[in-house]
């Protein structure tokens, strides 16, 4: 488990959801690749998108939920590559809609954790990044 500091404290007791039409897959295109997961949960359809951009250096994470879409991150690297990013989606802070925590290594010993919830997203917004974690390789295990 994670725990990060700096921000409203909300409930550890996590409640199960009954996720539906899971699917995953790879979409090779002409200017990109792209890794998709997408779910419904509660009738709401959710993707979460890594795309890479390899021409131009660019590792892209977006988040979409219905017709809305937002990009969470995107990072300019000399190599890019898909599933860098990791994700983990749960409801983490009880509005009854998904949050994200997304992992990545940043270098070669160490681990970012972004922590995105739902309640604190802006207007407009799916989700607002409220926290980052940093650990050193080993105390962490995927």
């Amino acid at each position: 488990m994670i725990f990060f500091k700096g921000f409203k404290t909300y409930s550890t007791n996590v409640p199960n959801k009954n996720y539906s039409d899971f699917d995953a897959g790879i979409k090779k295109k002409r200017k990109y690749d792209e890794l998709f997961y997408s779910w419904k949960l509660n009738g709401r359809s959710c993707c979460y998108t890594d795309r890479v951009l390899e021409k131009k250096g660019i590792n892209e994470i977006s988040f979409s939920a219905d017709s809305k879409k937002q990009v969470l991150i995107r990072r300019y690297a000399v190599r890019c590559c898909l599933n860098l990013f990791r994700y983990h989606n749960l409801d983490y802070d009880g509005d009854g809609l998904d949050d994200l925590i997304i992992h990545f290594p940043a270098d070669r010993d160490i681990i970012v954790f972004l922590l995105f919830l739902s309640s604190e997203a802006d207007e407009g917004e799916l989700l607002k990044h409220v926290a980052t974690k940093i650990i050193k390789y080993g105390e962490y295990c995927d």
